[in-house]
């Protein structure tokens, strides 16, 4: 396309303009809320960018030969009405390019406005957004749409922003998807709300797992993909997020096939999925969970035998009774004549969704003579009076490992959060006194936590970001497992940075008018970016 008449992009975005204002209205369209990364790695969702009256969505996509004379002149007419009205780039891309593959013209624009990254067009499709250069307003009261327009309603080939798939019924890839990504929590038994055991049992849920597919808030898995390779990766693909929505959006149908959910149940054989323990260990009696409030931690000893010689541990599994009651569960070793430190090494632990915990080939945990095992429990209140005694199975090595598995954290507690901060900024260093292997990272705050961030800077000058948490959610506090292990040598520095958000708009903060200091209790906050590691001497 030559390049675009000034007049004809003037002309399409006044038409739109006015019937914006009015002129020619029509049915208003709810949009549908979701979540995605900016250029920078930061999340945007739609329902809390209410800092405008509205909101433009230009959708381009990278490959679009035209993009860069698309942005200049959407670049050029936006302005007039920008006062009130925030501009959003949709880059729509192939499912499998990454942020950093996106045309430099992404690049340089998304300084001036907001560029968000679409792979696959699946924002775009649920928009209403069909070609590249098509764009839509949003009004952020109640935020509904009107009809879509484009850039250039004259050029006659536009690329499409979404992939044709072919029809996605549920005996087929819909179904599979669900098996593969989901049905391991939702199953009976489980700490899911729902078992996924057949064709009617996710029928009814079709609409919700859009939204939260739509979202990122399922399958819950908060890192963001362009960094890492970690291990246990429960997040989905965009094709498998545009199949999923798709087999939705046509009204989930079932089809011809078996039925890949019947009878997804939590078999008793598969109670310890690495086998018999050698050793079970139970909180000492029954946990008592009031219906309503919050549950302060509890600290138990679960009566780990005495040893006149250290153990070493190859993997644990910690089993709450009770899944749907427990938070997470830590199980620290106390050595003789000392006390626990709640930010300190922990042995193991339990998130929900966690399963066993196998210690990577060549690394164990040491658990020293005449130490005991204590587990720090925090339940949720469920609206009912509840119980719990989680169990503790221990898997033992036979003699010492080649490493050792320890842990550490760059770590604040010296903040102040004030009342109603939206985006209040910490960060925090460690620097490696020794060479070590990096195997893990764990991110931990509490309501108001918003994103955290792991930097590996090396002593030869070189930077690398190893982990990128967008949104965090105090619900799902992951391990982020590395699918091998990351060598830091002598004099890395590793800076974890992050905020939190104590404003009205954090749908989780307990209290927006208080003042966070650091505190265990989860109303007050932490900052830590734990790791597992093991010496490289």
């Amino acid at each position: 396309m030559a390049a675009l008449r000034p007049w004809t992009l003037l002309a399409a975005l006044c038409c739109a303009w006015c019937v914006f204002a009015g002129a020619a209205p029509s049915d208003p369209v709810k949009a549908p809320n979701f979540t995605l990364l900016d250029l920078e790695g930061r999340s945007f969702a739609l329902y809390r960018a209410t800092g405008t009256p509205a909101l433009v969505f230009l959708g381009l996509h990278s490959g679009d030969p035209d993009a860069e004379a698309l942005l200049k002149q959407a670049a050029e007419q936006w302005p007039a009405f920008n006062a009130e009205t925030r501009a959003i780039v949709l880059a729509c891309s192939p499912h499998d390019a990454t942020r950093a593959a996106l045309s430099p013209s992404f690049l340089s624009f998304h300084h001036r406005y907001t560029v968000l990254h679409d792979p696959a067009g699946i924002i775009a499709r649920a928009l209403g957004l069909s070609q590249s250069g098509a764009w839509r307003r949003i009004e952020t009261h109640g935020f509904t749409m009107e009809a879509p327009s484009r850039l250039d309603p004259d050029r006659p080939a536009a690329p499409a922003l979404t992939p044709e798939l072919p029809s996605v019924t549920y005996a087929g890839e819909a179904g599979a998807i669900l098996a593969r990504r989901c049905a391991g929590c939702h199953r009976d038994g489980a700490n899911a709300p729902f078992a996924m055991d057949g064709y009617r049992s996710v029928l009814g849920w079709s609409a919700m797992m859009g939204e939260v597919v739509r979202t990122r808030r399922m399958p819950p898995w908060d890192a963001d993909p362009e960094y890492g390779r970690f291990l246990h990766d429960a997040g989905l693909t965009p094709l498998e997020r545009l199949a999923l929505l798709q087999w939705i959006d046509s009204g989930a149908p079932q089809g011809d096939g078996p039925d890949p959910l019947l009878g997804n149940t939590a078999a008793a054989a598969q109670a310890w999925p690495l086998g018999e323990p050698d050793l079970v260990l139970r909180l000492p009696e029954m946990q008592m969970i009031p219906a309503e409030g919050f549950v302060k931690y509890r600290y138990l000893d679960i009566g780990l035998p005495p040893s006149d010689r250290d153990r070493w541990l190859r993997a644990t599994h910690v089993r709450p009774t009770n899944p749907r009651a427990v938070h997470h569960a830590l199980v620290f070793v106390r050595e003789v004549g000392t006390r626990i430190d709640p930010q300190g090494e922990f042995m193991t632990s339990y998130l929900p969704g966690m399963g066993p915990q196998r210690y990577p080939e060549g690394t164990g945990k040491r658990i020293p003579a005449g130490a005991q095992l204590i587990v720090q429990m925090h339940y949720t209140a469920m609206g009912k009076p509840d119980h719990d005694q989680t169990e503790v199975g221990l898997y033992f090595l036979p003699g010492p490992p080649a490493r050792e598995l320890r842990r550490m954290a760059a770590f604040s507690r010296d903040f102040e959060v004030p009342p109603m901060m939206e985006d209040f900024a910490i960060v925090s260093t460690l620097t490696m006194g020794e060479d070590r292997y990096l195997y893990s990272m764990h991110p931990h705050m509490h309501y108001r936590g918003k994103w955290m961030r792991y930097t590996a800077r090396f002593p030869n000058g070189q930077e690398e970001i190893l982990l990128n948490v967008p949104h965090y959610n105090f619900y799902w506090q992951h391990s982020y497992e590395l699918e091998a292990p990351r060598l830091l040598p002598k004099g890395t520095v590793i800076e974890v940075r992050g905020a939190f958000d104590n404003s009205l708009d954090n749908p989780l903060n307990p209290n927006p008018m208080a003042t966070l200091r650091w505190g265990e209790d989860s109303d007050q906050e932490m900052f830590a970016g734990a790791m597992t590691y093991a010496s490289g001497e």
